[in-house]
C-alpha cells in the first residue's frame, strides 16, 4: 500500500497518465495531477479520486520549461513535505518522414518526452536523496526499442527515457532512489484513436491476444513499481506489448539469483547440475521471461555444452505451452 506517500504523474489529465494516478490513488498514495493545456480534464481526475476516497490536487505546467519545473517542485515540497514517486508520463507525437519533419516538429516532441523528464529528475532527486528513498518511472515505448517509421522524433524521445532511467539508477540507487521504465505497446488512448481504422486492426493483427492494452494495463505496471519501494528492482525497461506478454524481469529476479547461485557453486560438478538451471530457467519463463535473455545467461555463466542446449530446448517449451494457451484464451 502506499498510504502516506506523495505521488507526481506527470501529463496525467488523459491515457496512461490519468489512470495511472487514479491507481496510484486507489493504493492510498496522495497524486498531484499535472497537466499543461487540459485543467477540465485534469480536474475530472480529482474528482473521480476523491469520489473513490482518494486525495489527489492538480497542478498546471509546461513541463518542458525547466524553470516552471523547479518551482513547481518548491511548491510540492513546501505543501507535502515530501515526494516519493515520480511518474515521468508526459508526452506528445508529432509525426513525418525524416526528410519532410521540420525543426519545430523535432524539438516540441524531443522538449515534451525527454526533456521534461531531465526537468523532473533534476528538481526531484535531491528530495529523494535526503529521505534515502524514492522511486522514478519513465514512460517510454516499445517503438523507444524497435524504432517506428514516420516516428524518428518520437522513437528518439522514448529511446532517451531508457538510457535515462539506467542512467539515473547507477547514479542514485546507492542513494535508495530507484529508475525504471515501462515500454507500452499499443495500448487505446486518446493519442492512438486519432489513427485510421486500418492502421489500429493491422497493429491488432500483429498481437497474439487480438486486441489492443489498456491503460488500466501499465497503470498497474506502475503502480507495482511505485509501491515496492523497498523492493531491489531498478534500471529494467518493462516492456508491457500485449505481444510480448508483459516480459517483467521483476517477477523473474528471485530465480535469476537462484540460477546464478547454482551455476557459481556447481559449474564444475559436470553437466547434470547444468541440467538443474535449466529446470530454474523453465521456472522463469513460465512467469514470462524473455527466453532469449535466459539462453544468453546460461550461455555465458555454464559454457557451452550438450546439457545447456537442452535446458534451453526445455525452457522453449515451457514458453510455447504457455503462449498457445494465452492466444487460445482470447482468440
Amino acid at each position: 500500500m502506499l498510504t502516506g506517500k506523495i505521488a507526481l504523474v506527470t501529463g496525467a489529465s488523459r491515457g496512461i497518465g490519468r489512470q495511472t494516478a487514479i491507481t496510484l490513488a486507489s493504493y492510498g498514495a496522495t497524486v498531484i495531477v499535472n497537466y499543461n493545456g487540459s485543467k477540465e480534464k485534469a480536474e475530472e481526475v480529482v474528482s473521480v479520486i476523491k469520489e473513490n476516497g482518494g486525495t489527489a490536487s492538480t497542478y498546471g505546467c509546461n513541463v518542458a520549461d525547466y524553470a516552471a519545473v523547479e518551482t513547481m517542485m518548491k511548491d510540492i515540497v513546501k505543501e507535502y513535505g515530501s515526494l516519493d514517486i515520480l511518474v515521468n508520463n508526459a508526452g506528445i507525437t508529432k509525426d513525418g518522414l525524416m526528410m519532410r519533419m521540420d525543426e519545430a516538429q523535432w524539438d516540441a516532441v524531443i522538449d515534451t518526452n525527454l526533456k521534461s523528464a531531465f526537468n523532473f529528475i533534476h528538481a526531484c532527486t535531491p528530495v529523494m536523496a535526503r529521505q534515502r528513498c524514492g522511486s522514478i518511472i519513465n514512460m517510454s515505448s516499445v517503438v523507444g526499442v524497435s524504432g517506428n517509421a514516420g516516428q524518428c522524433n518520437y522513437s528518439a524521445s522514448k529511446a532517451g527515457l531508457i538510457g535515462l532511467a539506467k542512467s539515473i539508477a547507477k547514479e542514485m540507487g546507492p542513494r535508495g532512489i530507484r529508475a525504471n521504465c515501462i515500454a507500452p505497446g499499443f495500448i487505446s488512448t486518446d493519442m492512438t484513436s486519432a489513427l485510421p481504422e486500418n492502421i489500429r486492426q493491422e497493429w491488432e493483427k500483429q498481437i497474439p491476444l487480438r486486441r489492443s492494452g489498456t491503460p488500466e494495463d501499465v497503470a498497474n505496471v506502475g503502480t507495482e513499481l511505485g509501491q515496492i519501494l523497498g523492493f531491489h528492482a531498478t534500471t529494467d525497461a518493462l516492456l508491457h506489448d500485449t505481444k510480448e506478454y508483459l516480459r517483467i524481469i521483476l517477477f523473474g529476479a528471485p530465480f535469476m539469483m537462484a540460477s546464478l547461485v547454482l551455476n557459481n557453486q556447481l559449474r564444475y560438478q559436470g553437466s547434470a547440475m547444468y541440467a538443474m538451471v535449466g529446470i530454474v530457467s523453465g521456472a522463469v519463463l513460465n512467469i514470462g521471461l524473455d527466453p532469449l535473455l535466459i539462453f544468453y545467461f546460461n550461455m555465458g555463466v555454464a559454457g557451452v555444452s550438450l546439457a545447456t542446449v537442452i535446458s534451453q530446448a526445455i525452457s522453449a517449451v515451457f514458453c510455447y505451452i504457455k503462449l498457445a494457451k494465452m492466444s487460445d484464451a482470447f482468440d
